[in-house]
C-alpha cells in the first residue's frame, strides 16, 4: 500500500470533482450504497461532497495492490475519513483511459466502519 501523490492523485481528485455529472462517481448498490443508507441519512451526492471536501483538503488516498479477479486494474484505492465524527473506510476503483478526467470514472465498491 502506498499513498497516492503527484499527477496520479491530481487525476483521481479531478475525476471526483465531476461527481455531480452522472457516471463519474458511481456507488455499487451492494454493499457500498446499501451500507451508507443504513448508517447515514445522506444521499450519495451529499456523501460525494464530503469525500471531495476531504480530498481537496489534502486527505490521503491509499493505492492498494489487488489480486481479486473482480478488480481487473490491479489496484483499488482506499479513503479513510470521518463522517459525523465516525471513522469510515471507502474502497474505490478508478477507471481511466487516456489521462483525461472526463474519460475516467470512480466506483465506490465498499464502505464500512474503520
Amino acid at each position: 500500500m502506498s499513498s497516492l501523490s503527484g499527477s496520479e492523485r491530481d487525476y483521481y481528485v479531478a475525476v471526483f470533482r465531476l461527481h455531480t455529472t452522472e457516471g463519474y462517481v458511481r456507488w455499487k448498490p451492494v454493499p457500498a450504497y446499501e451500507w451508507m443508507r443504513q448508517n447515514f441519512s445522506y444521499s450519495a451526492r451529499e456523501m460525494n461532497e464530503f469525500i471531495l471536501e476531504f480530498l481537496e483538503q489534502g486527505g490521503e488516498i491509499d493505492k492498494v495492490k489487488e489480486t481479486r479477479k473482480e478488480f481487473p486494474a490491479g489496484f483499488h484505492y482506499d479513503i479513510r475519513m470521518e463522517v459525523d465524527n465516525k471513522r469510515v473506510y471507502f474502497e474505490t476503483l478508478l477507471s481511466q483511459t487516456n489521462g483525461d478526467p472526463e474519460d475516467g470514472a470512480i466506483t465506490i465498491v465498499n464502505m464500512h466502519w474503520e
